[in-house]
C-alpha cells in the first residue's frame, strides 16, 4: 500500500507534507521523511528519562518540538496531572495537523486539556516567557543538526543552550532526543554548563538506534573549557 498525501505547509522555505498509509502518518520535508508514526519506543524511554530526573513534585515542563504528538502524549501518559505542560511548536501546519488528524490516534483517549500550546519559535518563546522551568525537552527537528531548517541550529549552538540554562531552576534539566549521537553537541553542552550523560535506543530494524541526551545544569557560571565541572561547581 502506498503513502496517500494527505496536506501540505511550509517550515521556513521549505514544503512540509504528510501522508497517511493504513492508518499510520509520516511527515516529510523537502521530500525527505522526517518523522513517522510506526516507531515512538524513543519518546516513551524520553519521558521515562525525564521522570528520573525531575526532582520537583509538581514540575513545570517545555516540549519543545509537537511533532506527532508521541513525546507529548508519553509525558502525559507519565507525569498526568503532576505536571504543568508547555508545548512550543514553530508550524502552524503541525498544530493544525496534531488537533485534526493526530490528537485522538496519538493520545489513545487521554485528555490533553492541561496542556498550553504556543505556535513560536523556541528561542522567543525561553525570552518572552517569566516563569523558571524544571525541566526542557527539545524534540526539535532531526536533533543537532537539523534537516528541516537551518534557522534550528541555533537552538543546539551556545545561544541556545545559555538561554535553556538561564530558565532552568537549580536541580533543572535538558532532555534532547536525536536521531544520532553528537559529540560536538556534548561539547557544547559541557562547556555552556551541563553535566552530560547519554543512552542508546535501539529501534526495530536492526543496526538503528535514537539517542536520548540528559544535560543536567551545573551550580556556577564559570565551566572549564573541558567541559569538566570545578570543585566549587558541584551538580545540583
Amino acid at each position: 500500500m502506498a503513502w496517500r498525501h494527505l496536506d501540505s505547509g511550509r517550515v521556513g522555505d521549505l514544503p512540509l507534507d504528510l501522508y497517511e498509509q493504513g492508518g499510520e502518518f509520516m511527515v516529510r520535508v523537502d521530500g525527505l521523511e522526517l518523522m513517522s508514526s510506526l516507531c515512538h519506543v524513543s519518546e516513551e524511554a524520553l519521558a521515562g528519562l525525564a521522570a528520573e530526573a525531575v526532582r520537583s513534585p509538581c514540575p513545570r515542563i517545555l516540549v519543545a518540538g509537537l511533532g506527532l504528538g508521541y513525546t507529548l502524549a508519553a509525558f502525559l501518559h507519565r507525569f498526568g496531572d503532576a505536571c504543568r505542560l508547555e508545548v512550543v511548536e514553530k508550524s502552524p501546519d503541525v498544530l493544525r495537523w496534531y488537533r485534526l488528524l493526530l490528537r485522538e490516534k496519538v493520545l489513545r483517549g487521554a485528555d490533553d486539556g492541561p496542556v498550553r500550546f504556543h505556535q513560536a519559535d523556541v528561542l522567543d518563546w525561553l525570552a518572552a516567557d517569566r516563569e523558571p522551568l524544571d525541566l526542557v525537552v527539545l524534540d526539535v527537528d532531526n536533533g543537532p543538526e537539523p534537516v528541516s531548517g537551518e534557522g534550528n541550529r541555533r537552538i543546539y549552538e551556545a545561544e541556545g543552550l545559555a538561554a535553556i540554562r538561564a530558565k532552568l531552576r537549580p536541580g533543572g534539566a535538558l532532555l534532547l532526543w536525536s536521531a544520532f549521537r553528537s559529540e560536538a553537541f556534548e561539547e557544547r553542552a559541557r562547556a555552556a554548563g551541563y553535566a552530560v550523560s547519554s543512552a542508546e535506543v535501539p529501534l526495530t530494524r536492526p543496526g538503528l538506534a535514537h539517542h536520548l541526551y540528559l544535560c543536567s545544569r551545573i551550580r556556577g557560571t564559570a565551566v572549564p573549557r573541558s567541559g569538566v565541572p570545578s570543585a566549587g561547581d558541584a551538580q545540583t
